[in-house]
């Protein structure tokens, strides 16, 4: 079901305990990291995050129900563990990571030598 758009914390707070998404070439969207942000388990397929939330690969979706299970089975005991874990890896995309800093700074500079048309 469709439910149009909607302000992701507020979706979540009313509507979700679990996000499952299975995506096909859209391997990192800005709505992952809201959600893993949040402390929210994500189920995806995401290849460019896979370390975030609960990862299955490909079309794998047995994989991916499997980890609904070990959510449903496990998830509360260890949630303020596993929101301060995906914090931590959230972290590279911050404006603030300096690993992210000097790339885009090298891409800045790298524009500006070159030579005009």
């Amino acid at each position: 079901m469709f439910l149009g758009r909607h302000a992701t914390p507020e979706f979540l707070a009313e509507r979700t305990d679990i996000v499952l998404s299975h995506q096909i070439e859209n391997p990192l969207n800005y709505f992952y990291l809201d959600v893993c942000w949040q402390g929210y388990p994500l189920v995806h397929n995401a290849s460019l995050c896979a370390d975030l939330g609960y990862y299955y690969e490909a079309n794998q979706v047995a994989q991916g129900a499997s980890h609904v299970q070990e959510i449903l089975d496990a998830f509360d005991a260890q949630s303020t563990a596993y929101r301060a874990r995906q914090r931590q890896l959230i972290g590279r995309y911050l404006p603030d990571a300096s690993q992210l800093v000097a790339v885009y700074a090298g891409l800045l500079d790298a524009l500006f030598r070159r030579p005009a048309c």
